[in-house]
């Protein structure tokens, strides 16, 4: 199936390069010459759909060409086309691997656990060992605020 959507193409002189603008989509490129610009838009709007499908919401409607000519009158509007076969048509798809989210306690902890020394920072280890490892914050500066943050002195 093919998708064609409008894309401003603006010369960058303070770069030296071609931008492009799908404006529709928030999707944005650049290119040394005129066409690296425009293969770069094929490509990032064939990136925009294969990431509409895996993320199953629909992609954008496409701006009419006219409507962004008047919204870039200094650009040069251009319709950049892409063929797109679904994954799923064909029984391409891949599945997903199942991703294992990191937390607090897996990532950050377990580094701090083994890479922590108590003479680096007294203070700090104390505060390392009370509040995040055994996850019980204190008020150890006895001033109330229940933060259990050391002073810094």
């Amino acid at each position: 199936m093919q998708f064609t959507y409008p894309a401003v193409f603006y010369y960058d002189e303070e770069y030296s390069d071609y931008a492009v603008e799908f404006s529709d989509i928030c999707i944005y490129t650049e290119g040394e010459t005129m066409e690296d610009a425009y293969q770069n838009a094929q490509e990032f709007l064939l990136a925009y759909l294969e990431t509409c499908e895996e993320l199953h919401i629909a992609p954008n409607e496409p701006n009419k060409y006219e409507n962004t000519l008047k919204l870039h009158p200094n650009g040069k509007v251009m319709l950049v086309t892409v063929d797109y076969e679904s994954k799923k048509k064909h029984g391409k798809e891949e599945p997903m691997p199942e991703k294992q989210f990191s937390t607090l306690e897996d990532d950050i902890v377990e580094d701090i656990k083994e890479g922590f020394e108590e003479g680096d920072n007294p203070v700090l280890a104390k505060y390392i060992k009370d509040s995040i490892l055994n996850k019980k914050p204190k008020d150890d500066d006895g001033d109330g605020d229940d933060f259990g943050l050391p002073e810094v002195e």
